[in-house]
Protein backbone atom coordinates (compact mmCIF):
# COMPACT_ATOMS: atom_id res chain seq x y z
CA UNK A 1 0.00 0.00 0.00
CA UNK A 2 3.06 2.57 0.46
CA UNK A 3 4.59 1.83 -2.55
CA UNK A 4 0.90 2.38 -4.19
CA UNK A 5 1.16 5.40 -2.10
CA UNK A 6 4.23 6.62 -3.74
CA UNK A 7 3.86 5.75 -7.35
CA UNK A 8 0.17 7.12 -7.26
CA UNK A 9 1.20 11.02 -6.68
CA UNK A 10 -2.02 12.11 -5.38
CA UNK A 11 -0.64 14.98 -3.23
CA UNK A 12 1.52 16.02 -6.56
CA UNK A 13 -0.98 15.84 -8.52
CA UNK A 14 -3.09 17.43 -6.27
CA UNK A 15 -0.85 20.41 -6.07
CA UNK A 16 -1.03 20.83 -9.55
CA UNK A 17 -4.51 21.06 -10.16
CA UNK A 18 -5.66 23.32 -7.46
CA UNK A 19 -2.97 25.33 -9.79
CA UNK A 20 -5.70 25.16 -12.34
CA UNK A 21 -8.62 25.44 -10.31
CA UNK A 22 -7.48 28.92 -9.39
CA UNK A 23 -6.34 29.56 -12.83
CA UNK A 24 -10.44 28.50 -14.13
CA UNK A 25 -11.78 30.62 -10.65
CA UNK A 26 -9.74 33.89 -12.05
CA UNK A 27 -11.11 33.29 -15.50
CA UNK A 28 -14.42 32.75 -14.52
CA UNK A 29 -14.05 36.33 -12.33
CA UNK A 30 -13.21 37.84 -15.38
CA UNK A 31 -15.81 36.68 -17.61
CA UNK A 32 -18.43 36.44 -14.59
CA UNK A 33 -21.60 35.50 -17.03
CA UNK A 34 -20.22 32.08 -17.91
CA UNK A 35 -21.89 29.22 -15.84
CA UNK A 36 -19.47 27.12 -17.73
CA UNK A 37 -16.42 28.42 -16.15
CA UNK A 38 -18.01 28.19 -12.99
CA UNK A 39 -18.68 24.72 -13.32
CA UNK A 40 -15.03 24.00 -14.08
CA UNK A 41 -13.84 25.87 -12.06
CA UNK A 42 -15.82 23.72 -9.05
CA UNK A 43 -14.59 20.58 -10.89
CA UNK A 44 -10.61 22.00 -10.71
CA UNK A 45 -10.99 22.42 -6.76
CA UNK A 46 -13.23 19.68 -6.09
CA UNK A 47 -10.98 17.23 -7.96
CA UNK A 48 -7.83 18.15 -6.15
CA UNK A 49 -9.27 18.13 -3.00
CA UNK A 50 -10.32 14.35 -3.54
CA UNK A 51 -6.73 13.33 -4.14
CA UNK A 52 -5.66 15.03 -0.87
CA UNK A 53 -8.22 13.00 0.89
CA UNK A 54 -7.21 9.81 -0.76
CA UNK A 55 -3.72 10.53 -0.36
CA UNK A 56 -4.43 11.71 3.73
CA UNK A 57 -6.36 8.23 4.11
CA UNK A 58 -3.69 6.36 2.68
CA UNK A 59 -1.17 7.80 5.02
CA UNK A 60 -4.03 6.69 7.70
CA UNK A 61 -4.08 3.47 6.81
CA UNK A 62 -0.38 2.69 6.10
CA UNK A 63 0.43 4.34 9.53
CA UNK A 64 -2.61 3.20 11.84
CA UNK A 65 -2.54 6.52 12.83
CA UNK A 66 -5.33 9.30 12.70
CA UNK A 67 -4.73 12.20 10.02
CA UNK A 68 -2.27 14.04 12.18
CA UNK A 69 0.79 13.17 13.71
CA UNK A 70 3.58 15.27 12.06
CA UNK A 71 4.03 18.85 10.87
CA UNK A 72 4.12 17.78 7.46
CA UNK A 73 0.19 15.85 8.15
CA UNK A 74 -0.99 19.06 9.92
CA UNK A 75 -0.31 21.13 6.68
CA UNK A 76 -1.99 18.77 4.50
CA UNK A 77 -5.02 18.30 7.12
CA UNK A 78 -5.93 21.97 7.38
CA UNK A 79 -5.66 22.94 3.53
CA UNK A 80 -8.89 19.86 3.50
CA UNK A 81 -10.07 21.31 5.95
CA UNK A 82 -10.36 24.75 4.82
CA UNK A 83 -10.93 24.17 1.32
CA UNK A 84 -14.20 22.14 1.92
CA UNK A 85 -15.72 24.54 4.68
CA UNK A 86 -15.32 27.12 1.59
CA UNK A 87 -16.35 24.67 -0.67
CA UNK A 88 -19.68 24.34 1.89
CA UNK A 89 -20.01 28.36 2.44
CA UNK A 90 -19.75 28.03 -1.58
CA UNK A 91 -22.85 25.85 -1.67
CA UNK A 92 -24.52 27.60 0.25
CA UNK A 93 -24.15 31.05 -1.28
CA UNK A 94 -23.02 30.52 -4.51
CA UNK A 95 -20.93 33.57 -4.56
CA UNK A 96 -18.13 32.54 -6.01
CA UNK A 97 -15.92 34.15 -3.28
CA UNK A 98 -15.69 31.26 -1.18
CA UNK A 99 -14.93 29.39 -4.66
CA UNK A 100 -11.96 31.40 -5.07
CA UNK A 101 -10.77 31.09 -1.67
CA UNK A 102 -10.91 27.50 -1.83
CA UNK A 103 -8.87 27.29 -4.41
CA UNK A 104 -6.31 29.88 -3.57
CA UNK A 105 -5.43 28.16 -0.58
CA UNK A 106 -6.04 24.84 -1.96
CA UNK A 107 -2.74 25.89 -4.50
CA UNK A 108 -0.83 27.77 -1.08
CA UNK A 109 -1.03 24.69 0.93
CA UNK A 110 0.05 22.00 -0.99
CA UNK A 111 3.04 24.10 -1.70
CA UNK A 112 3.65 24.97 1.76
CA UNK A 113 3.53 20.83 1.97
CA UNK A 114 5.96 20.43 -0.56
CA UNK A 115 8.38 23.34 0.20
CA UNK A 116 8.27 21.61 4.22
CA UNK A 117 9.22 18.01 2.24
CA UNK A 118 11.97 19.64 0.47
CA UNK A 119 13.35 21.30 2.98
CA UNK A 120 13.28 18.95 6.03
CA UNK A 121 14.33 16.34 3.22
CA UNK A 122 13.37 13.37 5.58
CA UNK A 123 10.83 10.56 5.73
CA UNK A 124 7.18 12.14 6.26
CA UNK A 125 6.28 9.01 8.16
CA UNK A 126 8.55 8.55 10.88
CA UNK A 127 8.24 6.52 14.33
CA UNK A 128 5.91 9.10 16.78
CA UNK A 129 7.84 10.14 19.70
CA UNK A 130 6.52 8.51 22.52
CA UNK A 131 4.29 11.60 24.30
CA UNK A 132 2.62 11.30 21.02
CA UNK A 133 2.33 7.58 20.73
CA UNK A 134 -1.29 7.90 21.52
CA UNK A 135 -4.07 7.31 18.79
CA UNK A 136 -7.06 8.65 21.10
CA UNK A 137 -5.62 11.80 21.76
CA UNK A 138 -4.42 12.30 17.93
CA UNK A 139 -7.92 11.56 16.95
CA UNK A 140 -9.38 13.94 19.61
CA UNK A 141 -7.19 16.72 20.52
CA UNK A 142 -5.57 17.34 17.55
CA UNK A 143 -7.80 16.59 15.14
CA UNK A 144 -10.42 18.82 16.59
CA UNK A 145 -7.85 21.72 17.50
CA UNK A 146 -6.90 21.68 13.95
CA UNK A 147 -10.09 21.70 12.63
CA UNK A 148 -10.52 24.97 14.73
CA UNK A 149 -7.12 26.33 13.18
CA UNK A 150 -8.26 25.45 9.36
CA UNK A 151 -11.46 27.52 9.85
CA UNK A 152 -9.14 30.19 11.89
CA UNK A 153 -7.11 30.73 8.68
CA UNK A 154 -10.13 30.89 6.07
CA UNK A 155 -12.06 33.47 8.35
CA UNK A 156 -8.73 35.37 7.85
CA UNK A 157 -8.23 34.98 4.50
CA UNK A 158 -11.94 36.16 3.57
CA UNK A 159 -11.61 39.15 6.10
CA UNK A 160 -8.44 40.24 3.77
CA UNK A 161 -11.01 40.19 0.66
CA UNK A 162 -13.24 42.44 2.66
CA UNK A 163 -10.58 44.82 3.65
CA UNK A 164 -8.74 44.72 0.04
CA UNK A 165 -12.56 45.03 -1.68
CA UNK A 166 -12.94 48.25 1.10
CA UNK A 167 -9.28 49.29 0.21
CA UNK A 168 -9.73 49.21 -3.87
CA UNK A 169 -13.19 50.38 -3.61
CA UNK A 170 -14.23 46.79 -5.37
CA UNK A 171 -18.29 47.19 -5.56
CA UNK A 172 -18.30 49.83 -3.22
CA UNK A 173 -21.99 50.38 -4.06
CA UNK A 174 -22.96 47.07 -3.18
CA UNK A 175 -23.62 46.86 0.26
CA UNK A 176 -24.78 43.29 0.24
CA UNK A 177 -21.57 42.39 -1.17
CA UNK A 178 -19.80 43.43 2.36
CA UNK A 179 -23.08 42.15 4.51
CA UNK A 180 -22.45 38.51 2.44
CA UNK A 181 -18.59 38.82 3.87
CA UNK A 182 -19.28 39.81 6.80
CA UNK A 183 -21.93 36.76 7.58
CA UNK A 184 -19.26 34.58 6.49
CA UNK A 185 -16.33 35.37 8.29
CA UNK A 186 -18.21 35.46 11.67
CA UNK A 187 -19.81 31.74 10.47
CA UNK A 188 -16.80 30.54 10.23
CA UNK A 189 -15.05 32.16 13.37
CA UNK A 190 -17.99 30.82 15.20
CA UNK A 191 -17.37 27.31 13.79
CA UNK A 192 -13.37 27.58 14.70
CA UNK A 193 -14.03 28.98 17.80
CA UNK A 194 -16.06 25.73 18.93
CA UNK A 195 -13.69 23.70 18.11
CA UNK A 196 -10.25 25.71 18.71
CA UNK A 197 -11.96 25.79 22.36
CA UNK A 198 -12.89 22.48 22.58
CA UNK A 199 -9.30 20.95 20.88
CA UNK A 200 -7.83 23.09 23.50
CA UNK A 201 -10.06 21.37 26.71
CA UNK A 202 -9.49 18.54 25.53
CA UNK A 203 -5.26 19.39 25.04
CA UNK A 204 -5.18 20.18 28.78
CA UNK A 205 -7.01 16.72 30.18
CA UNK A 206 -4.26 15.29 27.50
CA UNK A 207 -1.65 17.08 29.56
CA UNK A 208 -2.49 16.43 33.13
CA UNK A 209 -3.16 12.44 31.70
CA UNK A 210 0.14 12.22 30.40
CA UNK A 211 2.18 14.17 32.52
Amino acid sequence: LEVHYYKGKYLFYSQWLYVLGFILVALGWLFPGSNGLHKAAIVGVLVPTALLIVGITLRCIIRERPPISTLYETVLFITACAVLVAMFIEYANRQRIALAMASFLGMAGMFLAFRYEMKEGVDTMPSLVAVLDTNFWLATHVTIINVGYAAGMLAGALAHIYIFSRFFKFKADNKEYYRSLTRMVYGVLCFGLLFSTVGTILGGIWANDSW
